[in-house]
């Protein structure tokens, strides 16, 4: 059993393969985060260009056991095991991948190792812990059932974070809230003929927002612009919506249809598939993610983000029956109360487990 560095070539299109070959058959799995790993492994954006990568595989006779992505931000002071992927019954495998995370902590004079986070919050964060017989909404991260052992037993501390989900005609906002919110700002959504530079504002916007989020950082705003424009085919006006004080904004609201619901899983998917099936199918989407919610600190207090959902219920309503967020962590007090306070339910739950170096 030794650790292979995955830099040239044909290693990373066997990294790529090893993961098609974990979640072949399994149609709860959907490929459609495939092209962050490529970016990733073939460091090919301005984020991944400030970021030190080394991708390491675990094998044994030629077969690979596991595997994951060593990332380093200067940012972010923790060397980061992201996009992990593992066969079952492998521990001693992810306890090589675990070692070789802690050695390359001590040499950067790091004192944790942090499992399940990749790169960067916007580019998926946590391991799933339970509801794995449920599909997979896009943009959330999906693993076997058995990723969680893996972890749970040697981890030094664990960070759970939460998704939750809701039927669209449920989302009531207090009127009395709203109508004090009108009267202080207004709403626009986006110009998508001036898609990059609307991501510019969502980049910034998102640091000035999210900066006091656990494990976030800032990043040069053109990143999102780099993430999001594979998906600008599939977007309109109204999925990123921004608030304004006085014509400046100062929050904003990303949400969209849930692709998956059309998508085959358990299977590679290539990007001109996922289009075809968008522009045969894309009517019959029912589910809407609601993927990211911002204001800015000035103004958290006076309940924006409320009227933020009021303005995607506007659109969503009736064309949209159900719908799930992105991830909350726990212990992010006032996200979590205002999810509850607007969803029906809770829904997946995942962990970011730390190490010790």
């Amino acid at each position: 059993m030794q650790i292979v560095e995955c830099h040239a070539p044909r290693e990373r299109r066997r990294f790529i393969a090893f993961i098609h070959d974990v979640y072949r058959g399994n149609h709860y799995y959907k490929d459609t985060l495939i092209g962050i790993v490529r970016t990733f492994l073939e460091c090919s954006d301005t984020f991944t260009k400030s970021v030190a990568i080394r991708p390491l595989a675990v094998r044994s006779e030629g077969k690979t056991l596991a595997q994951c992505m060593l990332i380093i931000a200067p940012a972010l002071p923790v060397a980061q095991v992201g996009f992990f992927e593992a066969l079952p019954e492998q521990q001693d495998a992810v306890d090589l991948l675990l070692e070789e995370a802690r050695t390359e902590a001590r040499r950067r004079k790091f004192a944790t190792v942090v499992v399940g986070l990749n790169g960067h919050l916007s580019y998926g964060v946590g391991i799933l812990r339970d509801h794995f017989d449920a599909p997979i909404s896009f943009d959330s991260l999906y693993n076997p059932a058995y990723y969680p052992a893996y972890f749970e037993r040697q981890a030094t501390d664990r960070h759970t974070l939460t998704t939750y989900e809701f039927d669209v005609a449920n989302v009531r906002i207090d009127p009395r809230v709203l109508e004090r919110l009108r009267r202080q700002f207004t709403f626009r959504a986006m110009n998508l003929r001036r898609f990059r530079e609307e991501m510019l504002l969502f980049g910034e916007l998102c640091n000035e927002c999210l900066r006091h989020t656990r494990m976030y950082f800032d990043r040069d705003r053109v990143c999102l612009y780099e993430l999001l424009a594979d998906m600008r085919p599939f977007l309109r006006p109204e999925h990123l919506i921004f608030a304004l004080k006085d014509g400046k904004p100062v929050g904003f609201v990303f949400w969209h249809p849930d692709l998956h619901e059309i998508l085959p899983g358990g299977r590679p998917l290539p990007l001109w598939e996922i289009g075809l099936r968008y522009l045969c199918y894309g009517k019959r989407i029912s589910m809407m993610k609601l993927n990211a919610v911002g204001v800015i600190p000035e103004y958290q207090r006076l309940g924006l983000a409320a009227g933020l959902v009021a303005e995607v219920h506007r659109y969503a309503y009736p064309r949209y029956s159900r719908g799930e967020t992105n991830f909350v962590w726990d212990d992010n007090l006032p996200s979590t109360l205002f999810n509850r306070q607007v969803t029906d339910r809770e829904f997946r739950h995942y962990a970011v487990y730390e190490f010790t170096a």
